[in-house]
């Protein structure tokens, strides 16, 4: 199923990113000495919250909880609390310079402006390969418009070419469960909250 957009409105929204990684500790009853095991599986967990909305705008949020049909549908999330930074600073158009077959945080990009400092920044968040990631690292582009970033979740299976999107990062999520929604007896849809996991595959 393609996934669908979040209603426009009302374009005030609050939301939380919570980075959940694959990650067990073991420890021992007798030394208590602590073994971590790490795997790949990094995955986003939002929790967005929408204030109180008039009839018009709460009968199409309703409509699209109804079209999601519970955990089946998916959506388009973004935030625009990525938007950091501005198009007129110019960082190019930056593309993944080596395709990533296997999990890594590393990843070569080519395509930003030349010999620029501080091309991404701690915090920032980018969109490769159908996925929003944040930046842990410092980066700077070279002379020849080259920068390596690190990353957060991992990137694996993106090819060489692959656009990395610093202006509006995208990612598909699904819904844990579908909020209820109260509506008051002055037919104003109250404010209400919903949870949703991002799509792996």
């Amino acid at each position: 199923m393609t996934p669908i957009e979040l209603p426009a409105s009302p374009g005030r929204r609050e939301i939380a990113w919570a980075p959940v990684s694959a990650v067990g500790i073991s420890r021992s009853p007798f030394t208590l000495v602590s073994q971590v095991y790490e795997w790949s599986g990094q995955q986003w967990q939002v929790t967005v919250k929408l204030p109180a909305m008039a009839l018009p705008d709460g009968k199409i949020w309703e409509a699209f909880f109804t079209r999601l049909n519970g955990r089946a549908g998916t959506f388009n999330l973004t935030d625009s609390a990525f938007r950091s930074r501005l198009n007129a600073e110019g960082l190019g158009t930056p593309a993944v310079a080596v395709a990533l077959t296997v999990p890594s945080s590393l990843v070569q990009t080519s395509g930003w402006t030349p010999s620029m400092s501080e091309i991404a920044r701690p915090g920032d968040m980018i969109g490769i390969g159908g996925r929003v990631r944040r930046v842990l690292e410092m980066a700077d582009s070279d002379a020849s418009g080259n920068a390596i970033l690190r990353v957060w979740p991992y990137c694996a299976n993106v090819p060489a070419a692959a656009p990395v999107d610093w202006q509006a990062p995208t990612g598909v999520f699904r819904l844990t469960d579908t909020p209820p929604m109260v509506w008051g007896a002055n037919r104003t849809l109250q404010p209400f909250a919903f949870t949703a996991e991002e799509v792996l595959e």
